[in-house]
């Protein structure tokens, strides 16, 4: 069977590697960055050379301390106030890693601002959104819960994700309309059975909580399934593909 040799930035080489032991080290944590692992052997070698696959290790280095910046401008596919991971710097040239797009970019330093992440969120004029990784104004983000701050003082906290991300999530509302005929005629009567289509956890209707599940890309109704279970699929983005390596994670673990 065909071998890999990957070598990181330091050119000390790990290895060598068939596919599946590359595809273990992406389950296992040791890369935690998205690396899509293709049909055919070449197509896997030049998948490699063409994501710089060495300087994975360098990003999931957990002692190494990250710089970060941010785009000041929109810069072909990178938009502007794009949080980046500093790479290297060669005479003013920037080599940085994309967080959102998973992309290498090299730029020259006055189209970039350091930020110190520590000095972002609630408590700030800036906050980093946790899906498109932009470094944006406060105010920018939904209101989420009352909680007390630091000093004891009660304070509004904000969502992780920023209006617009939000917006994109929540997708397609279910119409009211649709709704009440859903409700009519499917709805859970109080104290009445309930079985989760997905979990199958058996519960009663007004003593655990059920959901009108839905399709957030077209509004369509899906049916009531428990909140847990609703609460995962909205934490999967009701894509497929998370919820197969979701399965490939667990399985991995569970060997």
């Amino acid at each position: 069977m065909k071998q890999y040799l990957i070598k990181n930035i330091s050119e000390e080489i790990y290895g060598p590697f068939e596919k599946k032991d590359i595809k273990g080290m992406v389950l296992s944590g040791r890369l935690t960055l998205d690396f899509k692992i293709k049909e055919s052997d070449e197509d896997l070698w030049e998948t490699m050379k063409s994501t710089q696959f060495s300087k994975y290790f360098h990003l999931t280095d957990p002692k190494k301390v990250q710089r970060y910046f941010y785009a000041l401008d929109d810069f072909e596919e990178i938009k502007k106030y794009e949080t980046c991971i500093l790479i290297d710097n060669v005479n003013d040239e920037l080599e940085l890693f994309f967080i959102k797009q998973k992309l290498f970019s090299t730029m020259s330093s006055d189209n970039v601002k350091e930020i110190d992440l520590e000095f972002t969120g609630d408590n700030y004029d800036s906050k980093l959104c946790d899906r498109c990784f932009k470094i944006l104004p406060t105010e920018h983000f939904p209101n989420n819960r009352e909680k007390k701050s630091v000093n004891g003082e009660r304070m509004i906290t904000k969502r992780p994700s920023c209006k617009e991300c939000r917006k994109e999530k929540d997708g397609q509302k279910i119409s009211k309309k649709e709704r009440e005929i859903y409700d009519h005629e499917y709805k859970p009567d109080k104290y009445s059975f309930f079985c989760c289509q997905i979990c199958n956890k058996t519960s009663i209707a007004g003593v655990t909580k059920q959901v009108l599940d839905h399709n957030h890309k077209t509004g369509a109704i899906r049916g009531y399934i428990c909140e847990s279970c609703n609460t995962g699929i909205g934490r999967f983005d009701d894509d497929k593909e998370i919820l197969k390596n979701a399965i490939e994670w667990i399985e991995y673990h569970h060997k």
